[in-house]
């Protein structure tokens, strides 16, 4: 079985994605979660904060992917919520995965770890890895700022 830990950092503005200097924003491997919430004074309460979203940037960076609204149906639906909630804003809150695996890097460990927490937190706005998990045997390890992920998914116990 592959053990993961992932790092989830502090939520960002989503609409600062492009634009704050933040070097991790550049890695082209990494896993990101989308979420709305209340903010009143710089800060989201946690009461308020819903998970929509758990994606992957892979060969282009969180700058790139993340704000690629036009091309995301997942995204008209987030913005639909905030509509209907006066107040919530979008955010993104950035994974970073720590692995001992020999492959870190691979394209195909990232799907899996994306695919996993898909299916194990069930957020509204993904539509794939929903009904099913068909990867490696993988457990993660969620660290950091995890208030929305169970902290553990656990690819055997599915």
């Amino acid at each position: 079985m592959e053990n993961i830990k992932i790092n989830w950092g502090k939520l960002i503005r989503f609409d600062e994605v492009e634009t704050i200097n933040l070097s991790f924003l550049d890695e082209k491997h990494a896993i990101y979660e989308i979420i709305t919430g209340k903010e009143n004074n710089g800060h989201v309460s946690n009461d308020s904060e819903k998970l929509h979203y758990i994606g992957l940037a892979y060969k282009q960076t969180l700058r790139e992917r993340i704000p690629q609204e036009d091309s995301h149906p997942a995204y008209k639906e987030i913005d639909n919520y905030i509509k209907n909630h006066p107040g919530y804003s979008k955010f993104v809150r950035i994974g970073n995965v720590i692995s001992k695996y020999q492959d870190k890097d691979s394209e195909n460990l990232f799907k899996d770890i994306e695919a996993c927490l898909i299916y194990d937190n069930q957020p509204p706005a993904n539509t794939i890895n929903k009904e099913s998990y068909n990867g490696r045997d993988i457990r993660i390890n969620n660290e950091g700022n995890v208030s929305l992920l169970k902290s553990t998914s656990d690819s055997t116990k599915f």
